[in-house]
């Protein structure tokens, strides 16, 4: 990591090991929320992941929300995010 205008910027291996964390991660959730999660990233709209993988809106929003809360809490535990 460096410093450039008073704000911390990862490096190019920085980036790698949060890549590899996120995936080790997400790999402990079951496979529902994992595709969910993916298909956000890819930019399904919640009622295009009804559609593709048959579970209702709401759920893909919860399974959604539970996997980034997930996320959060784990990459604070190993030192990324807000303190």
């Amino acid at each position: 990591m460096y410093v450039q205008s008073g704000m911390v910027q990862p490096d190019a291996g920085d980036l790698v090991s949060l890549s590899e964390l996120v995936n080790e991660l997400l790999g402990r959730r079951d496979e529902r929320s994992r595709k969910v999660f993916h298909m956000r990233l890819e930019g399904y709209s919640f009622r295009e992941i009804d559609e593709k993988i048959g579970i209702s809106e709401n759920s893909a929003r919860v399974l959604e929300y539970r996997t980034r809360a997930y996320l959060q809490k784990e990459l604070r535990k190993e030192g990324y995010g807000n303190d």
